[in-house]
């Protein structure tokens, strides 16, 4: 009897070793799957988020770059109308001047 007990015994040690070992190999390869799974997702959601920063930056760039633009253009429009009131202006005291001169050269008194 001791002997057969000891049979199985040694029968059942190895099932259970082997099936100890065949559940550790296939819980490391689900482990490993994991792992990897779980880096490409990574991997994705880096470029994903490399993406968004990088349409996010041009969108900025274009807004800056027509804020610029309008700025530019609000310089030269006010420029412009700097020069035209300065232009206007000379005009006006230049008509002035020469209605205040006599025709003989000197200045007359009004």
């Amino acid at each position: 009897l001791d002997k057969s007990y000891d049979a199985a015994k040694k029968s059942y040690d190895k099932s259970y070793d082997a099936l100890s070992k065949a559940l550790s190999d296939e819980i490391e390869a689900y482990q490993d799957a994991m792992e990897k799974k779980i880096d490409q997702i990574n991997k994705e959601y880096t470029e994903r988020i490399k993406l968004i920063d990088e349409e996010r930056y041009n969108r900025i760039k274009s807004i800056d770059d027509q804020i610029d633009a309008l700025n530019e253009q609000a310089d030269a429009e006010s420029y412009l109308a700097s020069k035209q009131s300065y232009e206007t202006k000379k005009a006006e005291l230049e008509v002035k001047r020469k209605k205040t001169e006599s025709p003989c050269g000197g200045e007359t008194r009004t």
